[in-house]
């Protein structure tokens, strides 16, 4: 079992006026927090927007989870994610 170290960001999904995701304010939020130095981040976390956006594959939550998985790649860094509304002890 890998064991996480470090500072984590749970992240906001920024939206527009509208009620869509703002993927670029997203992609700006992510950025800024590799830029800072972080050691990981936490999309699509429970206690925030998440419950409202859409799981259908292709929609707001893979787009949200792929432009993470872009960004992290940019700055030569690894992460694992794992994205559920169920918590298990």
């Amino acid at each position: 079992m890998t064991k996480f170290r470090g500072a984590f960001t749970a992240l906001i999904t920024p939206m527009k006026g509208d009620g869509t995701v703002d993927f670029e304010g997203f992609r700006k939020n992510v950025k800024h927090q590799l830029e800072q130095g972080i050691d990981g981040l936490v999309p699509l976390g429970t206690t925030a927007e998440t419950p409202t956006l859409d799981e259908r594959p292709g929609e707001e939550e893979d787009k949200i989870i792929s432009i993470v998985m872009e960004e992290v790649r940019a700055f030569e860094k690894s992460t694992g994610n794992c994205v559920s509304k169920l918590t298990v002890i």
